[in-house]
């Protein structure tokens, strides 16, 4: 009876375990490439215009009684070309709802 409680608990250890490292290995599939100096080189040639550079720390936006605080180790550059603005997130990897880039347009 001891060996089998033994052997109970570490199978369920063991298979405890298998799905904890699955779960932090396989399904990781929230992450995409980030932008790099190829996408900035290839809309700036477009005719996109820089309009901002995001460094960690920034101010970018204001609310009544608080600020936004732009909190990434990693650059966002802000372009715009007519009424479009275009966000390039650079880095290691992007997170998939924010994506290597962020597309809006500017309602005249």
């Amino acid at each position: 009876m001891k060996y089998f409680k033994i052997f109970f608990i570490s199978s369920a250890i063991c298979f405890f375990s298998y799905f904890i490292f699955l779960g932090g290995t396989v399904f990781r599939d929230g992450y995409v490439d980030c932008s790099d100096e190829n996408d900035l080189y290839k809309y700036v040639l477009e005719g996109w215009r820089i309009h901002k550079v995001n460094k960690k720390g920034d101010i970018v936006g204001r609310g009544e009684n608080f600020n936004y605080i732009y909190n990434k180790k990693s650059p966002q550059i802000i372009l715009y070309k007519d009424n479009k603005i275009k966000a390039l997130n650079f880095g290691s990897r992007c997170h998939h709802l924010e994506g290597a880039e962020l597309n809006f347009t500017k309602k005249l």
